[in-house]
């Protein structure tokens, strides 16, 4: 949407790029100019839970007891990760979610074959012009 876009814009001030992953990928993905900063689990959950109060909703208490729980959780990975509480230092998030998968899981080859394809899309992703976008 127009909205979506200038918010990717405004992310960086327009020094990114736009990407089209092919005519068969019905959106555009943009990459700003550096690296974004992996927000922090328990932020995001409280982003998620405040806009759900300001649109008349509300967690359960016992769901958002345990999501609290479960962020501080993640959020303690950092001080043996360096820092980051998804991924390793140098991991993409790709790895880092293979690596957490277990290869019993019987969806664990769907996942493999999706991950090949991502990585094969940015690989032959066409940057845009502005115009094009």
């Amino acid at each position: 949407t127009g909205t979506a876009f200038y918010k990717a814009l405004q992310s960086d001030g327009g020094k990114g790029t736009f990407y089209s992953l092919g005519s068969d990928v019905h959106c555009l993905f943009y990459k700003p100019a550096e690296a974004l900063t992996m927000p922090d689990p328990q932020e995001c959950f409280h982003a998620l839970a405040d806009h759900a109060t300001m649109t008349g909703r509300r967690f359960e208490v016992g769901y958002a007891a345990a999501m609290e729980a479960f962020t501080e959780v993640l959020e303690s990975r950092k001080e043996g990760l360096g820092g980051s509480w998804f991924s390793a230092p140098g991991e993409s998030s790709k790895d880092a979610f293979m690596r957490r998968l277990k290869t019993s899981d019987p969806a664990y080859e769907i996942y493999a074959a999706y991950a090949a394809e991502h990585t094969e899309r940015w690989a032959n992703a066409k940057a845009l012009s502005m115009d094009a976008a």
